[in-house]
């Protein structure tokens, strides 16, 4: 499966324990196309940026496969986590 836009693996502690409370206790009636971390980050204004760029990986055993990959990252503003 191929997913685009914020993974919960990106955040910071802080902001990973405020998104856990958000999405046990946010009613989401209505929204269900939206995934709840896109939502908990558009509502709370939480600034960050995705970025990422490729590498060649050797993938498999003897000869191992290059194969082309994402490398991703993000950028977080911490006086927003503060």
């Amino acid at each position: 499966m191929l997913i685009y836009g914020p993974d919960n693996r990106m955040l910071p502690p802080p902001a990973f324990e405020g998104f856990e409370h958000f999405f046990n206790h946010y009613l989401f009636s209505g929204q269900e196309h939206s995934p709840p971390l896109l939502i908990f980050l558009t509502l709370f204004q939480l600034p960050w940026i995705s970025k990422w760029d490729y590498v060649i990986s050797p993938i498999g055993s003897y000869p191992p496969t290059p194969h082309l990959c994402h490398r991703f990252s993000f950028k977080w503003w911490d006086k927003a986590i503060a």
